[in-house]
């Protein structure tokens, strides 16, 4: 494949479909960006706290591109492998007035510049007090042209990316992007050598180098979604994002952006996808930093720069979940009784005290429940253990202690059976209630 390069000086400040591309590339074909800063220079080793003062924000935030890939049409996901990142010696972080969470309570303009050891794979804050923190560095910015017609803002995060801020970006992830207008229009920018999840970071100039591929077969991606890479957080996780300015609006648009997710990749059905997440998923906020700004954008509709909550759930979870389904095909072994240890109760938790339906079950839906309690024993990592005397909760009421896996705790009361406690049935019927260990 070939590789191509996008250079410094190619950059803009929109998002614009009307751009010309500075880079024509084929799908699968691999492109080396060099990206400024997001103070597009402005700000130097040398700088202090005064050039924040004098900064000129309508330089702030440049994207290097864009690059039209060839055959991506509207309704297609852009496909971007991050392969490589590498950032320069140097990084800042600033205090800008009117700008981040505490911003009421920051008001003086301030500016740290960072040692950062690319060799040793740290970000000095002040050698004499020892102060450094690991480089993990990512682009800020990822995005393709919105549909809309217009510029928009670098500064907030889209339906089609933008300014994600998202750490676990790194080299290793994957990021999907909804194609809104042909040729996807790619750009890539702000980098950052390391940063939590509010959007504050260590601001460097860095070398990119992706991989660009049209993906047909994704229509429901919607907003970003991204797959990480171990290095970046303990496990690897497949995630969704919702944009929005109201964080339950878009909390609740990730969460159905997963749902439509495991519908359409693991063949789950709606309430099983929903039980799921409930039971396997993290939510975590992005953006929090952006939250003071006012900047035009074409997916909201009351002014308020984005928050871009993402939510998560385990890479390897969901090849266990198809192999419990796949399981649960076959004869059921014995009864296996559990006792689950999520702090988390909800409906999902609940369905797995009653391994037993009532007879008015069907087969059929018997099969279905039990497949899914399985795969969420299987994804929590829950252990397979019977009740001790000690953990034996006695002032439970005598029928939710009768029978505690069927019988009078059956459908449709089950629910309410040893709630909020586990159960554990014996070979006569009977069955105890017992605390989480």
């Amino acid at each position: 494949m070939s590789i191509h390069s996008v250079k410094r000086h190619q950059n803009h400040l929109a998002w614009d479909k009307s751009i010309q591309p500075v880079v024509y590339v084929q799908s699968g074909e691999t492109i080396t960006f060099d990206c400024l800063d997001a103070s597009n220079g402005q700000i130097t080793p040398t700088s202090t706290a005064s050039t924040i003062s004098s900064l000129v924000f309508s330089q702030l935030d440049q994207v290097s591109g864009p690059v039209h890939i060839e055959g991506a049409l509207p309704g297609d996901t852009l496909q971007v492998d991050v392969l490589k990142i590498e950032t320069a010696n140097w990084g800042w972080t600033g205090v800008i007035p009117g700008f981040g969470l505490l911003h009421d309570e920051f008001s003086q303009p301030a500016l740290k510049i960072w040692e950062l050891d690319t060799n040793g794979g740290l970000a000095w804050f002040d050698r004499e007090k020892g102060i450094k923190i690991p480089l993990r560095p990512f682009p800020g910015e990822m995005g393709v042209a919105p549909g809309k017609d217009g510029a928009f803002s670098t500064i907030p995060p889209y339906n089609t990316g933008g300014n994600l801020d998202t750490k676990y970006l790194r080299a290793g992830s994957t990021l999907y992007l909804p194609i809104e207008a042909e040729g996807g229009l790619f750009s890539i920018g702000d980098g950052h050598a390391a940063q939590g999840d509010g959007g504050t970071a260590i601001e460097t100039p860095i070398q990119v180098t992706v991989r660009l591929t049209v993906r047909k077969d994704k229509p429901y991606t919607k907003t970003p979604h991204y797959t990480t890479t171990e290095s970046a957080i303990q496990e690897e996780y497949y995630c969704t994002t919702g944009v929005d300015a109201n964080i339950e609006t878009a909390t609740k648009a990730a969460v159905r952006y997963m749902i439509d997710y495991l519908v359409a990749e693991h063949q789950l059905e709606r309430t099983e996808a929903y039980m799921l997440c409930s039971v396997a998923g993290d939510l975590k906020l992005h953006e929090v930093a952006d939250i003071p700004l006012q900047a035009p954008s074409p997916s909201k509709s009351n002014g308020l720069v984005m928050l871009t909550p993402s939510f998560f759930l385990t890479v390897p979870h969901l090849d266990e979940l198809q192999l419990a389904k796949d399981f649960i095909a076959f004869e059921l072994p014995p009864p296996i009784l559990y006792s689950y240890t999520s702090s988390i109760i909800t409906a999902a938790e609940l369905a797995v005290h009653h391994p037993y339906p009532a007879a008015t079950h069907t087969k059929q839906a018997t099969m279905k429940f039990l497949a899914v309690a399985l795969a969420l024993f299987a994804l929590t990592g829950a252990q397979a253990r019977p009740a001790s005397e000690d953990t034996f909760v006695p002032d439970l009421a005598a029928d939710s202690k009768a029978a505690c896996g069927y019988g009078a705790c059956g459908a449709p009361t089950w629910t309410t059976c040893c709630y909020p406690y586990g159960c554990v049935a014996a070979s006569s019927g009977q069955g105890k209630c017992f605390r989480y260990q």
